[in-house]
């Protein structure tokens, strides 16, 4: 960084005697300027001058804002690549998923009011893990997570109500100890005073969703940055031009000694 945002001369300029350059007789002045954005490095702008041309006054501070815009319009356009690319994963994953739950045949079982599985589908061994046998001999509670477990039991004495259905989310436990969301669907028969149900398992979408969350605030947050600075550098820039115009007409009129009090007082 020692060597950045800096004019060298020819003779100064560090490391130039292993260079490989054409036309290097001919240089007489290079200056280099950082592309960095939120403290990431994007690049570098590197300025040749050839003999008879030489930087201007004030050259580092225009180039330096030259510099953060070029840094914000290259950060910009990675963002929206990244956010093109992932928009593209989200809709192949969102696509797959889709797929996957056209062709998926839904968990359906009957409970029994004493709370136990009567009949499972295959797909329950599949999902949660555990053998048929395993789950026809526990409580449905026995593996839904705790916190879902009073919710379920007040909607259980709701439903003690013939043909009514009843929708609910409940998080079951796998056998290797990670909890499934499943969306559960239930209907109270009451003459064989059993529960009818289906269940599927959308726990990779809820994944997504909050992924797709997370990835929605991250952009937000970095749209809201990138306009902040885009802000400072337009309202800084109008002020900062007419000072620096002005300290050039003042050192002008300085060195051809074509400058008095009222003149000095003007600008």
């Amino acid at each position: 960084r020692e060597y950045l945002n800096k004019t060298y001369k020819k003779n100064d300029i560090p490391n130039l005697l292993t260079a490989n350059y054409n036309e290097i007789d001919d240089l007489a002045y290079s200056s280099a300027y950082i592309l960095e954005l939120h403290n990431e490095f994007l690049g570098v702008i590197v300025l040749s001058f050839k003999k008879g041309n030489f930087p201007r006054y004030k050259n580092h501070e225009y180039m330096k804002c030259i510099c953060n815009k070029v840094a914000m319009e290259t950060k910009n356009t990675k963002l929206s690549q990244e956010i093109l690319m992932e928009t593209k994963k989200r809709k192949y994953t969102e696509n797959e998923l889709k797929n996957y739950l056209n062709v998926s045949v839904d968990l359906v079982a009957t409970t029994g009011k004493d709370g136990y599985f009567k009949k499972i589908s295959p797909n329950w061994t599949k999902v949660l893990g555990w053998t048929e046998e395993e789950l026809l001999s526990m409580k449905v509670e026995e593996i839904i997570h705790p916190e879902d477990k009073k919710n379920f039991k007040s909607k259980k004495k709701h439903e003690d109500i013939n043909g009514r259905i009843t929708y609910n989310i409940i998080r079951f436990r796998h056998k290797n100890g990670n909890y499934i969301h499943l969306e559960w669907n239930s209907i109270y028969n009451m003459d064989d005073e059993q529960y009818i149900t289906t269940s599927r398992d959308i726990t990779e979408k809820i994944k997504i969703e909050k992924e797709n969350k997370s990835l929605e605030q991250a952009i937000e947050m970095e749209t809201i940055k990138n306009e902040f600075f885009s802000n400072i550098s337009h309202e800084f820039r109008t002020p900062l031009n007419i000072i620096f115009g002005t300290m050039q007409v003042m050192e002008s009129n300085i060195e051809k000694n074509n400058i008095d009090k009222d003149n000095l007082k003007k600008y």
